[in-house]
């Protein structure tokens, strides 16, 4: 508060100003002024509470043409989070409850009849916040759930984005399609050898291009690939036979100690199920479904390679860190019959329209559905406006440029 004295035919008067509600008002709220509009009065905000002068100063741009931040800054924050909204609308709530608390007891009620409604309503009222709370949770999971289906529209028209990828995989055949695995499972063979030769060319393939992978399997054919003939041979000779797939000493060493547990565990056979193979020294789960599909001819899971893994997340069908929780995820929602199908799919489009760095959504047909897909396109999109712009531009300074001369 500050006292002035001012001087009205020789009488002198006391005038009191609230110059602390002005200035406490104007540290939150900054006002600009129209060039064709003045304001029709100077702010009096006197003998006024707080909230009288910020709805005062709230109030005036509708009186008098004024532009306000502070509107502009409410209107930006007011769209940043609906929890938020929420909260707020809850404390008003609350707040105006305690004021009709505070009028409801003021009339000539006895003490002890004053203090039985205070408990009953304090009561009914943390009951009123609870499931307040409660609901704002609710709404809360419903929005994040809400927005997680918006993003996965390529899971849920799967069905659909399955079939734009086969068709892709028709017509833009993948490496995967004849030097996979399924091309080592050879039926003019003894089933033996030929099931033995699955296990070697899925253990072989293992972070190495499906090409070096089949190279390196008509090498050790050539040589003999029977358990006979990789136990007789050094680890420098086969070292040199498999070169150069990938970790292709460790490759070697593994496939001795193979040779030796089918020899002496399964009479020369590989194991003829999922679990005893997963034992197999270098041999994965990945490879483990594969081998049961391949050469048992059995559906026990899906095979998911870093490949599908990077796929399936890019497609929004999954949304997980490893290969393993990939194949988790899936067989949750895939149905049984497609488990089978899924790897050389994937595969194959990964090979030749979903690349790992650069993939070519400008030419894939599902880029509308997946969101990896919408991005891409929205940015290249955006690119091509900016290059029309860029060359419009130019075009339009060269005329004028002519005009000039």
């Amino acid at each position: 508060m500050a006292t002035k004295r001012k001087s009205n035919g020789g009488q002198v008067e006391d005038s009191t100003t609230n110059t602390t509600t002005s200035t406490t008002a104007t540290n939150h709220i900054s006002v600009e002024y129209d060039n064709d509009k003045q304001p029709s009065q100077q702010l009096q905000p006197k003998q006024q509470s707080p909230d009288q002068f910020r709805s005062f100063i709230l109030d005036r741009p509708k009186r008098d043409g004024v532009k306000s931040r502070f509107f502009s800054t409410t209107s930006t924050t007011s769209t940043t989070s609906t929890t938020s909204k929420k909260e707020e609308e809850l404390e008003e709530e609350e707040d105006e409850e305690e004021e009709e608390e505070e009028d409801y007891f003021q009339g000539s009620e006895s003490e002890s009849e004053q203090e039985a409604k205070v408990q009953k309503k304090s009561k009914s009222k943390s009951k009123s916040k609870s499931t307040k709370k409660q609901k704002l949770l609710l709404d809360n999971v419903d929005i994040e759930s809400t927005m997680d289906e918006k993003v996965s529209l390529a899971k849920e028209k799967w069905e659909e984005t399955w079939d734009l990828i086969h068709q892709m995989r028709l017509a833009l055949p993948a490496p995967v399609d004849n030097l996979g695995c399924d091309s080592f499972n050879d039926d003019k063979l003894d089933p033996k050898v030929s099931r033995f030769h699955t296990l070697v060319g899925c253990m072989l393939s293992s972070q190495t291009r499906d090409e070096q992978t089949y190279a390196c399997m008509n090498r050790l054919r050539k040589h003999g690939l029977t358990i006979e003939n990789v136990l007789a041979s050094d680890t420098d000779t086969l070292e040199k036979l498999i070169y150069p797939v990938s970790f292709y000493k460790r490759k070697a060493d593994y496939l001795k100690r193979i040779c030796i547990i089918m020899r002496d565990k399964y009479k020369g056979d590989i194991p003829p199920n999922f679990k005893e193979l997963l034992e197999l020294p270098g041999i994965g789960q990945k490879m483990t479904n594969l081998i049961v599909q391949v050469a048992w001819g059995r559906t026990e899971g899906i095979a998911i390679d870093v490949h599908m893994h990077r796929i399936a997340n890019r497609l929004g069908w999954v949304h997980t860190e490893t290969p393993d929780k990939t194949e988790i995820a899936l067989k949750e929602w895939l149905p049984f019959e497609r488990w089978d199908g899924i790897n050389k799919l994937l595969v194959g489009f990964g090979q030749t329209t979903c690349t790992p760095l650069r993939p070519k959504c400008q030419n894939c047909k599902v880029n509308h559905l997946c969101p990896t897909g919408i991005e891409n396109m929205k940015s290249i999109n955006d690119d091509n406006n900016d290059k029309k712009k860029k060359s419009s531009s130019k075009k339009e300074k060269g005329k004028s440029f002519g005009k000039k001369k």
